[in-house]
């Protein structure tokens, strides 16, 4: 991954090499190497200033927040997830809107946010789930604590 960013940036494709970026950062972000992912996320924002596609500014924007909620600056990491889900709910960019709220809630749990943490990801997993996007609803379940193979009727297998 790291090899394929300067390919992109060298051939002048800002939207691949913006999401090849926002999707470096998590790898580092999960590899504990927060620096990196930093750096990571600043080039992913760099880049999206060089392109029109709206993924590619999601992918950025949502980059640049985990790494502010694993810099432990939650308010501004939900400020930053905030402006994704209301702008991809507005333009109808339903994955990036379920993404954004699921790590809304992620962060909300973590800042100790019960509440509306479980507000929140209790609701995404239900429209996740009736919108087909069958993963995040399995996220939304596993941040709740819940099994995550829960079948339509509300039974688990």
């Amino acid at each position: 991954m790291r090899a394929a960013a300067p390919k992109f940036d060298e051939q002048n494709k800002s939207d691949s090499g913006t999401q090849t970026a926002a999707l470096l950062t998590r790898v580092l972000l999960v590899q504990s190497k927060l620096a990196e992912s930093k750096i990571s996320a600043d080039r992913a924002s760099a880049l999206a200033q060089h392109t029109s596609d709206l993924n590619s500014h999601f992918a950025a924007a949502i980059a640049t927040a985990l790494v502010m909620a694993a810099e432990r600056r939650a308010p501004d990491a939900i400020r930053g997830l905030e402006t994704v889900r209301l702008d991809a709910s507005r333009r109808g960019f339903v994955w990036w809107d379920l993404e954004s709220r699921l790590h809304l809630g992620e962060i909300e749990l973590r800042s100790g946010k019960l509440v509306a943490a479980r507000t929140r990801l209790e609701q995404l997993q239900s429209d996740a789930h009736r919108k087909g996007f069958l993963l995040i609803a399995r996220k939304a379940a596993t941040a709740l604590g819940q099994s995550p193979f829960i079948e339509e009727r509300g039974t688990r297998r």
